[in-house]
């Protein structure tokens, strides 16, 4: 049976929900198996339905036409202060254009980053200093660090700086699950540090995720395969219904790595022009050399206009 073609605003419905079963971003556009909604519906109801599946297909051309302007899940990822200290006064000041949910309300975020502020006293306001104050909970953790730690975690994901993920990976190696923690940390800071790591994007920190793989039970494994696929899937989406069993070894992964492990930081970056994922592409026009023409003009012509628009941002300040 052929694949349904869908619209822009299914197809991103979809994305968003994390609906996607198998995923192919082919020559002129998108394929996939997609759950429907039975499949996410809440026990007991869900237990007794099948899980309804679909074929769907969509045009480069048709996402090219969606309203990205006018879609806060696009058009705020681009209204993000790129100034730290205005970033973080915007947090304090409940203005911040929370595209991405922070683990707290507006509210609680600003009590925290004020608390965070006035007690760990981090002047000026740099990423070095947030990411050692991370750490530094982490290491000195009590329950009260709690909250504090996962909404720096969240921070630290929205500047999706590569030197962010030794911080974030101290807080996934002190999870439950871990078994060599020191701490037991909240699986709220753990979960949202998880969150932040994909969007970090530090392929080098792939290693120590690994390795921790290899040490964990099954529920460590669950929180951590996800990571691999967001970081990893390129033309195809390496899911959990296209790889099978495999998703959760740790020797799978590291076949996929092996062909990579040479791989500096600039050659991840050209992995990164061919990502499934149009947040990792949107990313990777900021990093990429000014002299990388011929990637530039792949993200120049990406079927998402947010992409595009930091394409043409980035070389007109060059």
């Amino acid at each position: 049976m052929a694949a349904t073609q869908i619209s822009a605003e299914r197809f991103w419905d979809l994305y968003f929900r994390n609906a996607f079963l198998t995923l192919e971003r082919l020559d002129r556009g998108y394929l996939g198996k997609a759950s429907g909604e039975h499949a996410r519906a809440q026990p007991p109801e869900g237990l007794l339905r099948d899980r309804v599946e679909v074929e769907v297909a969509i045009s480069f051309a048709a996402l090219q036409e969606h309203d990205y302007s006018g879609d806060g899940r696009f058009a705020l990822i681009a209204k993000r202060p790129a100034q730290i200290e205005r970033a973080y006064q915007a947090v304090v000041d409940q203005s911040y254009p929370y595209r991405s949910a922070a683990p707290f309300g507006k509210q609680r975020m600003s009590e925290l980053f004020l608390h965070i502020r006035d007690t760990m006293r981090p002047s000026p306001i740099t990423l070095p200093a947030l990411e050692r104050i991370t750490v530094s909970l982490v290491e000195n953790h009590t329950a009260a660090q709690n909250q504090p730690l996962a909404a720096l975690a969240w921070f630290l994901g929205e500047r999706s700086e590569r030197s962010s993920s030794a911080a974030l990976i101290a807080i996934v190696q002190n999870a439950p699950f871990s078994p060599f923690a020191k701490h037991r940390i909240h699986f709220t800071a753990v979960d949202t540090a998880f969150a932040a790591l994909w969007k970090v994007n530090d392929k080098a920190s792939l290693g120590a995720m690994l390795e921790l793989m290899r040490l964990t039970p099954d529920a460590g494994r669950r929180k951590i395969a996800p990571l691999f696929e967001r970081l990893l899937s390129t033309h195809r989406l390496l899911s959990l219904e296209t790889c099978g069993d495999d998703y959760f070894r740790p020797d799978y992964w590291a076949s996929v790595l092996r062909p990579y492990q040479n791989f500096t930081p600039g050659d991840w970056v050209a992995y990164d022009v061919q990502s499934l994922f149009w947040e990792i592409r949107y990313q990777t026009a900021f990093r990429l050399l000014p002299d990388a023409a011929e990637m530039f003009g792949k993200l120049g012509s990406d079927e998402v206009a947010t992409v595009r628009d930091a394409v043409r941002g980035r070389l007109s300040k060059q």
